[in-house]
């Protein structure tokens, strides 16, 4: 693989997501090479080649296969104890509606689930929360909406007793099962854009995140994701994350949860 083709391809993931992918990451060229025997080019040279030249339509697979980051079920299980604990408070928030979840960034949706997972066994049922998945990824999306999980996924991060209850097994793996998903809805997004008009959450969790983009674009997501959530409601990033204004420490620091402070507006609007 000639240096500048894998330049051209980081390249074109920062540019439509932001992400910052170093080309000499030894990852790059595994990544690609498994792209090009996929799609039927001798070498990769010859895949972009065709992506560059556009005679193949394959940017969403190029950036699949070059952001396929690392994931797993309950990755910071202080992140999930700690929400686990505060989800009687923002029930509260709620006023008996429902939880309005956001798991930004959620690849192939172990994240999303596993805060399905917390949700039910803290005794909610899906009446009572819903999950919003998310990926710039469609491939990623649509790996999260199949909700199957092979036994290297699934034994990564989830507890025996867990996957019994909540996953079925089905084709050498876990399914999660039709309960869990009656909790979870994907799509895709792209976090360099804002969220639709009126999107409010009690919980977001975008952990694991920002450590793939350069500064700027990280504060511009960060502006994004946390205008999103409610007063008193929970931001979830991952560790060294720098907490955006507004949000104080909601757990052990070990969990890097914070909640939104009310806002001066906000007690206003609910005093009038």
């Amino acid at each position: 693989m000639r240096p500048e083709h894998a330049q051209w391809a980081c390249d074109l993931v920062r540019r439509r997501i932001g992400m910052v992918i170093d080309p000499t990451n030894v990852r790059v060229k595994r990544a690609l090479s498994a792209l090009a025997h996929e799609l039927g080019h001798a070498s990769v040279d010859s895949l972009i080649d065709a992506a560059r030249t556009r005679r193949a339509s394959i940017e969403p697979e190029l950036i699949a296969a070059l952001t396929n980051n690392e994931t797993r079920f309950f990755r910071n299980p202080a992140a999930f104890a700690a929400v686990r604990s505060e989800i009687p408070r923002l029930r509260e928030l709620r006023s008996g509606g429902s939880l309005r979840v956001w798991s930004a960034a959620c690849s192939s949706g172990q994240e999303a689930y596993s805060v399905a997972v917390t949700l039910g066994e803290a005794g909610l049922d899906p009446s009572q929360a819903q999950v919003l998945g998310t990926d710039a990824s469609r491939e990623a999306v649509a790996r999260a909406r199949r909700g199957h999980y092979t036994e290297l996924e699934a034994a990564r991060g989830l507890p025996a007793s867990v996957k019994t209850r909540w996953f079925e097994r089905a084709d050498a793996g876990w399914q999660a099962s039709e309960p869990l998903r009656r909790f979870t809805q994907f799509r895709s997004h792209n976090l360099l854009h804002r969220p639709a008009a009126g999107s409010l959450y009690e919980l977001v969790m975008l952990c694991n995140v920002l450590i793939y983009f350069d500064d700027s674009t990280r504060e511009r997501i960060l502006g994004h994701v946390a205008g999103t959530v409610t007063d008193g409601g929970l931001l979830g990033l991952g560790p060294g994350d720098p907490a955006p204004p507004g949000f104080v420490l909601a757990g052990p620091p070990a969990a890097s949860l914070y909640r939104r402070q009310a806002t001066r507006r906000a007690r206003v609007e609910r005093s009038a």
